[in-house]
């Protein structure tokens, strides 16, 4: 009786597991095309960086052929070379990663739920967290260009002080 049982089951077992996995490629399928969205807000990231480092270094060689010392300007020039090193480490590591996620294509046939579904809570973890550091390069950018426009009409000013 015990065998009739388990003849009729093994198909529902198999039949389940295979749908579960079906399910799985698809959510994965899913989070490849929200991959997509955040790699085009990645590079946008990139080039804002790469706008603002440009700027920084024009303002700061314009403060030192000027000649001018003030520990102020020096001071908030310092607090914006921080700024921009801990964005530019943040970028890098989103590149690190969305590259892993280039690399990290799943073999679908050789991995069973466990394995698809331990991919997936990876990239979800990933995706929450650069998100978040989106969310925060993205304010700390605004108030980071209001900075600099501030700190340019400084330099202007000490400038025709002297």
């Amino acid at each position: 009786m015990k065998k009739i049982y388990l003849l009729l089951l093994m198909p529902l077992l198999l039949f389940t597991c295979d749908n579960e996995k079906k399910e799985l490629m698809a959510e994965f399928n899913a989070f490849t095309e929200k991959s997509d969205s955040i790699l085009k807000v990645h590079n946008s990231f990139e080039n804002t960086l790469s706008d603002m480092s440009s700027t920084y270094d024009r303002l700061y060689e314009s403060y030192k052929n000027k000649n001018i010392n003030d520990s102020t300007v020096l001071r908030d020039f310092e607090e914006q070379a921080k700024i921009l090193e801990r964005h530019d480490a943040i970028v890098r590591s989103h590149s690190k990663i969305i590259e892993s996620h280039k690399n990290a294509e799943p073999d679908f046939e050789s991995l069973d739920t466990y394995g698809l579904n331990e991919k997936i809570e990876k990239m979800k973890q990933w995706h929450q967290q650069m998100k978040e550091d989106h969310e925060v390069l993205k304010e700390e950018h605004e108030s980071m260009e209001k900075h600099l426009a501030v700190l340019e009409k400084r330099i202007e000013n000490l400038d025709s002080e002297n």
